[in-house]
């Protein structure tokens, strides 16, 4: 989950004129871009705004591919966009073909049969850091990404629901789907249990918590289960609950 979404944005004016998805630097890098964006670049500078971070590959290519048909691309004369394809493209994404991906299975199995490979990968990864800074940048670009992401989802379901044919099926989806008791009541009991943050505060319950920071709970849920280190910038545990209790 070392991928994110970014748009470029206009120095002088903040028109956003393009849409990424990248790891590492690769927001800020200038290299390997089209001459339009170039163009743009030397004569406006450019800022960066990170829609979502901490994605998997295949999550990036597709929030690309929706902000790009939100915005819209230039040469279609659709939007203000440089870009010069509808996004998801790249060595590895969802739109590759059948073949293309039984391939790339195959040479990925390959290369991790050796124990060297495997090796090479955990120490390439092993004591990477975030600094502070760049922890609290990142929480910070979360956090802009969420809400913009909400926006653009919202304005996309909108357009969609008035196609009688997406309602009917999203009506018929919905109509159809039964969760089991079982997991209703693992989930009623996990959310009425008391929480406490890692700054010491003590929620009634994750529902509650989830409430106070106007935050979905299921982050929550999956930080006290030791499924993720944190959840909005918090570590999480059960108040007088044992972990092999909570299991």
């Amino acid at each position: 989950m070392d991928f994110y979404v970014y748009i470029h944005r206009k120095k002088t004016t903040k028109e956003v004129f393009y849409v990424g998805k990248g790891k590492g630097n690769r927001a800020y890098q200038k290299s390997r871009r089209n001459k339009f964006w170039k163009n743009i670049v030397e004569k406006h500078d450019f800022i960066v705004d990170f829609v979502e971070v901490g994605l998997q590959e295949w999550a990036a290519f597709e929030l690309e591919q929706n902000l790009i048909a939100y915005y819209g691309r230039r040469d279609l004369n659709d939007g203000p966009l440089v870009n010069a394809t509808e996004g998801g493209e790249g060595a590895v994404g969802h739109i590759w073909s059948e073949e293309l991906r039984a391939w790339r299975s195959e040479k990925t199995k390959e290369q991790f049969s050796s124990e060297e490979m495997r090796k090479k990968a955990s120490d390439a990864k092993r004591g990477r850091k975030l600094t502070q800074e760049h922890r609290l940048l990142s929480l910070a670009a979360l956090d802009r990404g969420r809400e913009k992401q909400k926006q653009v989802t919202s304005l996309m379901l909108k357009e969609k629901w008035k196609d009688p044919e997406f309602r009917q099926k999203m009506s018929d989806r919905a109509s159809s789907f039964k969760m089991p008791e079982e997991a209703k009541t693992k989930i009623a009991n996990a959310l009425s249990k008391p929480v406490k943050r890692s700054d010491g505060q003590v929620f009634k319950s994750i529902s509650e918590a989830g409430r106070v920071l106007g935050r979905y709970p299921n982050k929550i849920v999956l930080a006290v289960n030791g499924k993720r280190k944190t959840a909005y910038g918090y570590k999480w545990e059960f108040v007088n609950v044992t972990r092999k209790a909570v299991a």
